[in-house]
């Protein structure tokens, strides 16, 4: 437990601290606004000056496809639209518990604003304790998953249940929660990775085949990535080489939050211009790449990603852009159907040990020996 008059003496450095970063944000801010502003006329010369000198550069870079500075008003949105969106969610059994395995709960939702109006929430759960669900690689290279291989499996899991329930529906809109572009891929085995990619892209083809206007809702993002792009226009140097800049200028925008940026730029309901991300992983993808705007919902700038079937065809966009500005104002600031999926797919504490009471029940039913390590018994109780 922590000793709270400890922690109380570090309070006014603290609210120092943050009162100094906030005055520097605020700054850096200003900066990057007035070079978006100034570097609008000229984005295509700087694209071309990044793509010359993009092995140099090291910070991840949004490019955008139009004019930065561009925005794009609410588009018409239909009265009569329908919508699927899953989450997911799940656990992840140590060696301290009964067996060795994970288990992933998918949420799914279908909403209809039509003259029959309805509502379809349920769930997908599937349980992995088989020898295949617990290694990756093969022979010599044969390691035991770990939780960035269960997440990514679960996100895979969650598109391919949105693409079954999306298709079927015929819906106008397809929601998924988080990022479409699988970063973590980078920190795993080249074959996992291979393998993963194959499937992955088939189901975004399947999104692309059926029509849907396919798109992923990232709240409270981080990202860097447009923000970045404005360190083109404020580098001085050329050729830029990032490794061996003396004093690195660009770092009068370091810090600034892309979502930042687009809260002074867009008004409630309109969007950014597209930007191509450049991550790494995204080589790999193809046609399916994917590209990112920012829209503002009215509570929030979220980061909303589209595969590149949907950036090429206008309709589409603007019923992404559209429909999920429609779906945060019936969420009261978040997408109603990602929030009943978050709804449908979340697992407790409770269900996990529940879940566990089960396996027990039936370990011993069966006459296995049961036993569970200490260290896991002592998180169910306090001697002290």
């Amino acid at each position: 437990m922590l000793d709270f008059r400890q922690v109380a003496s570090f309070i006014p450095q603290i609210m120092q601290e943050l009162q100094d970063s906030g005055t520097q944000q605020y700054e850096s801010l200003q900066v990057a606004l007035e070079t978006l502003k100034k570097s609008s006329s000229q984005s295509q010369e700087l694209k071309n000056r990044y793509l010359r000198d993009a092995q140099k550069v090291t910070w991840l870079v949004g490019l955008p496809l139009e004019n930065p500075d561009q925005v794009y008003a609410l588009p018409k949105i239909k009265k009569e639209y329908q919508v699927a969106a899953t989450d997911g969610s799940g656990f992840e059994l140590s060696r301290h518990d009964l067996a060795p395995g994970y288990l992933i709960n998918i949420g799914r939702v279908f909403l209809a604003y039509t003259k029959d109006s309805r509502a379809e929430l349920d769930n997908v759960v599937s349980t992995h304790f088989a020898e295949e669900d617990l290694f990756t690689g093969e022979k010599a290279r044969k390691t035991r998953v770990k939780s960035a291989h269960i997440n990514l499996i679960r996100d895979q899991k969650e598109l391919g249940e949105l693409a079954s329930l999306a298709s079927s529906k015929q819906v106008d809109l397809a929601l998924v929660d988080g990022s479409l572009i699988r970063w973590t891929l980078e920190s795993v085995e080249d074959d996992f990775k291979k393998n993963y990619l194959k499937e992955y892209l088939k189901v975004l083809v399947s999104f692309e085949k059926a029509g849907l206007a396919l798109a992923s809702y990232i709240s409270l993002s981080n990202s860097t990535e447009a923000t970045n792009f404005l360190r083109i226009a404020i580098c001085p140097y050329d050729p830029m080489n990032c490794d061996t800049c003396p004093d690195l200028p660009c770092n009068k925008v370091d810090g600034v939050l892309d979502r930042s940026v687009f809260a002074e730029k867009l008004k409630p309901g309109e969007r950014s211009v597209l930007f191509e991300s450049r991550s790494k992983i995204l080589k790999e993808y193809g046609q399916q790449t994917i590209y990112f705007f920012y829209l503002h919902v009215g509570s929030e700038i979220a980061r909303v990603e589209v595969p590149k079937y949907v950036a090429d065809e206008k309709k589409l966009l603007d019923q992404v852009h559209g429909l999920l500005y429609d779906q945060a104002q019936k969420g009261q600031g978040y997408p109603v159907s990602l929030m009943e999926a978050h709804e449908q797919a979340v697992v407790t504490m409770h269900d996990k040990e529940l879940f566990l009471t089960m396996l027990e029940q039936e370990l011993v039913r069966q006459g296995r020996k049961v036993k569970r390590t200490e260290k896991s018994l002592s998180k169910k109780r306090r001697i002290v």
